[in-house]
């Protein structure tokens, strides 16, 4: 059994925790014999004790970008460092803004405008003691998927075009997309959990 976090395990605002009578229910499955896992969007590092703490017998992370399996790490993908710089190149000339995620932190382009929604959830980070000052100008900058924020000064478009030479472009509401890269994906996750517990699909 496959479960997203935002919406389903835990409601979609700031503080939520997961409802009691979803703890149980989740307790409940367990001792009936069924895996449980988490399948989410998030990165590995944005998956915190409040979801951890429960009997997931493992976690897809970040739209299938990492599969973990009872404890162990068994698929990792990230994007090569040549093509994250060159995306990052690609956002700035269109302008749209990003926030880069990867297993261990995020990123952010502070040479950038500001967007509401990226500065909010970078002040959120803030708030839980991340690390929110990552930034594409670091030595170490790279990322497994990201996040972009846009408005109609966008040729969004024609962006959509260009990033899907490389990443899946999932639509996550007005001025708001999810950027994943290819081949990846929840569905992708899943098939190599039911590999590693030889299921049949």
């Amino acid at each position: 059994m496959f479960f997203d976090i935002d919406g389903t395990l835990i409601p979609e605002r700031e503080g939520a925790k997961m409802p009691e009578s979803t703890r149980k229910a989740l307790v409940k499955a367990h001792e009936m014999g069924h895996l449980l896992y988490v399948n989410t969007g998030r990165p590995s590092c944005n998956v915190g004790i409040d979801v951890r703490e429960h009997c997931f017998d493992g976690y897809v992370f970040g739209c299938g970008t990492m599969v973990v399996c009872a404890g162990r790490e068994i698929s990792r993908s990230t994007v090569d460092k040549g093509l994250c710089i060159a995306t990052a190149g690609l956002l700035r000339e269109y302008n749209a803004v990003p926030m880069y995620e990867r297993s261990d932190g995020v990123f952010f382009d502070f040479g950038m405008r500001e967007m509401p929604m990226i500065t909010g959830i970078r002040e959120s980070f803030a708030r839980q003691g991340k690390n929110v000052d990552r930034s594409v100008e670091d030595a170490d900058f790279s990322f497994d998927k990201f996040i972009i924020c846009y408005d109609e000064s966008v040729n969004a478009d024609s962006l959509k075009n260009e990033l899907e030479k490389d990443y899946f472009w999932i639509h996550r509401g007005e001025g708001f997309a999810e950027i994943v890269p290819k081949p990846c994906s929840k569905a992708s996750g899943i098939a190599r959990v039911l590999e590693y517990h030889s299921i049949p699909k």
